[in-house]
């Protein structure tokens, strides 16, 4: 079912409402629209929401706080939504569900069930020796098996830094020119989670 709200014209002659619609079949992804008249011209934007049940990966990790404090090693099951802000085509459709759909899954299975470490920490250094990452972390060091570790280009494995890490990923293969806003979210658990927005100029 849709919901409509409809708002009055403003001093301007603009006129804006807005509207949702889930459909049963596609649990986890719907849409919101939004339509702005000004004068004669049109334009017509419309918000996809993806939070698919599929879109979840599973990692290790420890952050880390100053030179010598760092969390202990843990895991968390990640989950990835997207909301995207695009314009509308002669068609009835936006951007295309599928294609993102798509790309959010292959995002998270290249990161599922790996160690996750920082490349550009202040306060930790990497090495690879034979078969192994070392990290020396407070004079300390932690050794993980090289193949069963993603070293990632960032400063710290948090929900924030997953956020940019992803978004620029997702939209590193093709900028869909009727793209408006991106927003790419990770989740590590109830009410914990980061996003990134990427903007078009």
């Amino acid at each position: 079912m849709g919901q409509v709200i409809l708002r009055g014209a403003n001093r301007l002659g603009l006129v804006a409402y807005r509207c949702s619609a889930k459909s049963d079949d596609d649990a986890g992804a719907y849409s919101t629209s939004q339509w702005i008249a000004e004068d004669t011209s049109l334009a017509r934007l419309t918000t996809l929401h993806i939070e698919k049940e599929a879109h979840k990966f599973s990692a290790a990790h420890y952050t880390i706080f100053s030179a010598t404090e760092r969390e202990r090693l843990h895991g968390h099951n990640y989950f990835v939504s997207v909301r995207i802000v695009a314009t509308m085509g002669d068609n009835g459709f936006s951007a295309d569900y599928n294609v993102y759909k798509r790309r959010i899954k292959a995002l998270c299975d290249q990161y599922d069930e790996y160690m996750l470490l920082p490349e550009f920490s202040p306060y930790q250094t990497l090495s690879e020796v034979g078969d192994e990452v070392h990290a020396t972390f407070n004079g300390r060091v932690l050794r993980f098996w090289a193949d069963e570790t993603k070293v990632l280009p960032i400063a710290n494995v948090t929900v924030e830094e997953l956020s940019h890490l992803l978004l620029s990923e997702l939209l590193a293969s093709a900028i869909d020119p009727d793209l408006v806003e991106v927003e790419l979210t990770v989740s590590s658990g109830s009410g914990q989670a980061g996003s990134a927005v990427w903007t078009a100029a």
